[in-house]
């Protein structure tokens, strides 16, 4: 039994047992000074998505704010409310309340890394100041974002296949990857259902959706797909060498999650869905285009 829980059921019927609510880290650290419970609950979608009734709050919902007070949470037992619908059967029960245990746990409280835990803490800083100060607002998600414009992974991997002919890439690194052409054409569609809609805009809510292209790969197989289409067509001699490699034998300062794949939602309550394209089609449509642009002749 996990020491936490042993402890609060040590307090029963002889001191009181305080739980107090968070939805954020930022809460959670203060909460978690006093508390011997600290619950994520429900009642978020009436404080601060403006619903009027916890009905309406998506396991989604309960898993994003769960990944955000399980940063901030060290001594209290964190518990979880299971929304609305995600209890109907002891299976659907267990499932869900599986997926939230095992997504929440993809933070490990404390990063030890200054430069990750800074990465992270900017990006979690910024999405706790929307959610708790906007009245209206989309956060929008992405991962792994390249284009043919300034520097990203597509450039780098073609730039180093086209002069060594060869690359090691991590074989075991888990991502969600997100074509700049893409993500600004749903950004376009998600304009346009906005200025299209009245009840959306006459409620107070923070949305937050996920615009990654659809599946995901490792970025061995990432580098697989630009090495076969940077070929030359019909050449039986493929003049690239991808050699896969482990996260640990991988030389750099900068340490960077195992799993960084998003599973892509566009659906955005009172207001629509949002569609996303499958990473394979995308990304052999970016190299086509970059190489076009490099006058790249092999």
């Amino acid at each position: 039994m996990n020491t936490k829980i042993k402890k609060i059921l040590k307090k029963k019927n002889k001191t009181k047992i305080l739980c107090l609510t968070a939805y954020s880290k930022n809460f959670a650290a203060e909460i978690d000074k006093y508390a011997d419970i600290t619950l994520v609950g429900d009642s978020l979608g009436s404080v601060l998505y403006n619903y009027d009734s916890t009905t309406k709050v998506t396991l989604r919902n309960m898993i994003d704010h769960s990944r955000s007070v399980r940063l901030g949470v060290k001594k209290s037992l964190m518990v979880v409310d299971m929304p609305h619908n995600t209890y109907k059967s002891k299976s659907s029960a267990y499932k869900n309340a599986k997926k939230i245990f095992k997504e929440t746990q993809k933070i490990k409280g404390p990063i030890n890394n200054k430069k990750l835990k800074d990465y992270v803490d900017s990006k979690l800083l910024g999405e706790e100041e929307i959610i708790n100060n906007s009245r209206k607002a989309i956060i929008i998600r992405t991962a792994s974002l390249y284009g043919n414009y300034k520097n990203n992974f597509l450039k780098t991997f073609i730039d180093i296949l086209i002069s060594k002919k060869t690359i090691d890439i991590v074989s075991d690194q888990n991502v969600s990857l997100t074509w700049s052409y893409d993500l600004s054409i749903a950004i376009f569609e998600l304009l346009g259902l906005i200025s299209n809609s009245i009840t959306w805009n006459e409620k107070r809510s923070v949305d937050i959706i996920h615009l990654v292209n659809e599946g995901h790969a490792t970025w061995y197989e990432v580098a697989k797909v630009i090495s076969a289409n940077i070929n030359p067509i019909n050449n039986l001699n493929n003049p690239f060498t991808v050699n896969p490699i482990l996260y640990s034998d991988w030389t750099s300062k900068t340490k960077r999650p195992m799993d960084s794949r998003l599973r892509f939602n566009g659906k955005i309550p009172n207001l629509g869905s949002l569609k996303m394209p499958k990473w394979q089609p995308s990304l052999i449509k970016a190299i086509k285009i970059y190489l076009k642009d490099r006058d790249c002749l092999l």
